[in-house]
């Protein structure tokens, strides 16, 4: 396993990663604990003189990430002087 610190929304999440199974030249599951959650998992096939790679990852967005996602978006948009939200962006 080894450990790693990733900034995500300015936010920074550190965790481990495992290596939950390694088929030699098949498969290899990597499962990630601690600030986010995650199970990358890559399949490999062999195709004449070449490899075929499927990734497929699983993951799920910390609940602090997504606020400050959500309060960033927010600040886009201002409340004008009669209370009403207007688009600020364009």
């Amino acid at each position: 396993h080894f450990m790693w610190t990733w900034k995500m929304a300015g936010l920074s999440l550190q965790g481990k990663t495992i290596n939950m199974e390694d088929i030699s030249n098949k498969r290899i599951v990597l499962k990630i604990k601690g600030g986010i959650k995650c199970t990358w998992s890559y399949n490999l096939e062999p195709n004449d003189a070449k490899t075929i790679l499927d990734t497929d990852i699983d993951y799920m967005i910390p609940v602090s990430v997504l606020h400050k996602m959500t309060g960033e978006l927010f600040q886009k948009y201002t409340e004008n002087s009669n209370g009403s939200v207007k688009n600020i962006s364009n």
